[in-house]
């Protein structure tokens, strides 16, 4: 009976989040229409009835054409400045960082503001696409539904994930990419609970997309046909090219972006410069205005001349850093996908004059080079993948498709370790693997969770003696030392069954040391961070600790580590919506959040600059943990900054402790 009422409570459950994963995918697939819709009313509004961009020269004057972005961008900048900041740039990292770290809250009016700002940036010719804005609708509605059912922050996560995967799946229509988009990129793993209901809210936003707008495709494809395996080299050297690519649009974002922040200028006019500077450089190559699709379309039916495809190249990463660095709103996404089809034509045009014969339809090289400029970018070459195979609808690209887009992924993070979200997160403090920020483990030493419950043999154990062990004491993992203590090897209780059966052949002839295997070690001053990712890399359980001279003094468990890192996630939540309420003032000093802790901020002072946290070791040897620093404007604030932060003049900092270690800072402090 017990069993069936358990089954039947499972049942209602499930059915309750596949039902609110449905309405969230309804309600995202109608806030990617709007938005749509509303980017093609601004661009009726400035461009009349001009639909591509590639054709505003014909009919509108050189001042008219640079100024019109510019117009585009005060109204962003001015949007921003009273209603919410947060709307800013392409916004995934926020999206990321609200489910890691704010249990999936959103705020109700970012959707909304979203959808404004983008049609401003994007109509008016901001060099960015919709894909990014339309996840974070879709994010905002599944966090908004989320709050409205009561769920808990665990499903609220998932539902966040749901609203990002049924809007990107509407925008493109293509409801397989936009589940592994969510999946691959925004949680990190591939928990099959999590799953279910973003691929529910997928197929609901493409449904509903549907019911609107019809079957639709944005691109008109050529004919082709994959014969020749040769080709293959010309796909490989494109993958390399586009890997390269990436790397560039990366690291030229981030850098626009900061050059942007140090700009002695008021934050709402930023937008407005950089429309300015778009339209200028728009005037002349009036391709790298929006979106794109027009001039993706020119290029995979090779309508783009040879010595455009470079100037275009450089010039949309231009004008993307650029419009995404002042402070509009818009996606990275399509202007990667953009990139990677001019990419793929230039390297088709350049195999047909070198191999006529061979590469017959140059660009074709232009699909496989928008999963491949995807996949570089954002080193999610799976998403990549099925997105366009889903646009393309054609089986006969996808082997060459699968092969530029693998070899991108892995050329751009084999040259530089962040995508184009996951450096952005890294800028704030916040290092993401497999679906963990390690960060928040490399300021705690393996000492503060070592076990010393293990067992220890010595290495001329008999297979008997080891037996009577294992009887007695039980265990899992054994840790096998010489006579001196020094570590030699483990060996599991798995290893022990196969030899169980010729345990009496075997009994005077195997020892301890035959049969144990060298794990890798920690020491005790190694953070957890190197033991996540040692645990990353292997199934072991657990994990020796080992001293200057090799002595064992004790394991890591895994399952100890996850404990410490789920507590440090939560009290990075609960952190986050305290500082998010408290304003520092001089009267208001040192703030009690909990019974003998508190909470307050100081200013670094002038034996802290050039110093990072980890070698002031500020949580390890005072107990304090740094949850914020504060930059001069218009540098951004960095929340939970990592154990590698280094101290510039002019911050500050908001820290936290027993009030005894906040008092003993503030002595050092004063030195």
């Amino acid at each position: 009976m017990l069993k069936d009422s358990n089954s039947e409570g499972k049942l209602r459950e499930n059915l309750t989040i596949v039902f609110i994963a449905s309405l969230i995918g309804i309600l995202a697939g109608i806030g990617a229409y709007v938005l749509k819709i509303s980017i093609k009313l601004v661009h009726n509004l400035f461009w009349g009835k001009t639909e591509s961009f590639l054709k505003v020269r014909g009919h509108f004057s050189f001042l008219y054409i640079i100024f019109v972005p510019a117009i585009g961008g005060l109204i962003v900048g001015i949007i921003m400045k009273y209603l919410g900041k947060e709307v800013k740039g392409h916004g995934m990292a926020s999206v990321i960082e609200s489910i890691f770290f704010k249990g999936g809250f959103i705020r109700k009016r970012v959707g909304a503001l979203k959808i404004i700002t983008a049609a401003f940036t994007i109509g008016t010719g901001g060099s960015v696409g919709k894909e990014d804005p339309v996840i974070q609708i879709g994010s905002s509605i599944g966090s908004f539904v989320g709050q409205i059912f009561h769920m808990s922050e665990k499903k609220l996560r998932t539902l966040v994930a749901c609203g990002a995967a049924a809007g990107l799946a509407a925008a493109f229509n293509a409801p397989m990419a936009g589940a592994m988009f969510s999946v691959e990129i925004i949680l990190g793993d591939f928990g099959i609970s999590g799953f279910m209901p973003i691929i529910v809210a997928s197929v609901m936003g493409v449904t509903t997309s549907h019911f609107i707008e019809g079957d639709f495709s944005e691109f008109v494809l050529p004919l082709y046909q994959f014969n020749n395996p040769v080709e293959l080299l010309n796909y490989f050297i494109l993958g390399i090219f586009t890997g390269i690519l990436g790397v560039l649009f990366i690291k030229t974002l981030y850098a626009t972006e900061k050059w942007w922040q140090n700009l002695k200028t008021p934050e709402f006019l930023k937008p407005a410069m950089g429309g300015l500077i778009v339209g200028l450089s728009g005037f002349f190559v009036p391709n790298i205005f929006g979106q794109g699709f027009d001039s993706i379309g020119l290029s995979l039916n090779n309508k783009i001349g040879f010595e455009l495809l470079v100037i275009i190249i450089l010039l949309k990463i231009f004008a993307t850093s650029v419009t995404i660095g002042s402070g509009g709103v818009g996606g990275v996404f399509v202007p990667s996908m953009y990139i990677g089809a001019m990419a793929g034509l230039l390297t088709g045009k350049l195999s047909h004059l070198l191999f006529p014969d061979i590469v017959v339809y140059p660009g074709v090289y232009a699909i496989a080079g928008m999963g491949a400029g995807i996949a570089a970018a954002t080193h999610a070459p799976i998403t990549a993948i099925l997105l366009i195979f889903e646009l393309t609808k054609d089986y006969n690209i996808i082997l060459p498709l699968m092969f530029a887009t693998i070899i991108s992924s892995t050329i751009s993070s084999s040259i530089f370790d962040y995508s184009i979200y996951t450096l952005g997160l890294k800028l704030k403090g916040i290092i993401l693997k497999d679906g963990h920020d390690v960060n928040l483990l490399s300021s705690i030493n393996v000492e503060t969770i070592i076990s010393k419950d293990y067992i220890k043999i010595y290495k001329g154990t008999s297979l008997t003696k080891i037996m009577d062990i294992v009887f007695k004491k039980g265990g899992q993992f054994f840790h096998v030392v010489d006579k001196d203590g020094r570590y030699i090897g483990s060996f599991s209780l798995n290893q022990l069954k196969d030899i169980l059966l010729e345990q009496e052949t075997l009994s005077n002839l195997i020892v301890a040391e035959d049969i144990a295997y060298p794990l890798k070690t920690v020491s005790e001053n190694d953070n957890l961070e190197k033991v996540m990712d040692i645990f990353g890399s292997t199934e072991e359980d657990e994990l020796p600790v080992i001293d200057k001279e090799g002595k064992i003094k004790g394991v890591v468990l895994r399952r100890n580590l996850i404990k410490v890192y789920n507590n440090e996630i939560k009290k990075r939540e609960v952190t986050n919506r305290i500082l998010s309420k408290l304003k520092f003032t001089p009267e208001t000093g040192k703030i009690e959040i909990d019974r003998g802790y508190v909470i307050t901020e100081f200013p670094a002072p002038s034996h802290f600059i050039g110093k990072t946290i980890a070698e002031l070791k500020l949580r390890n040897k005072y107990g304090i943990e740094v949850l914020l620093i504060k930059k001069k404007p218009p540098e951004e604030n960095i929340p939970f900054p990592s154990a590698n932060y280094k101290f510039t003049e002019g911050d500050s900092f908001i820290a936290s402790g027993k009030k005894s270690s906040i008092e003993r800072l503030e002595k050092i402090i004063n030195i």
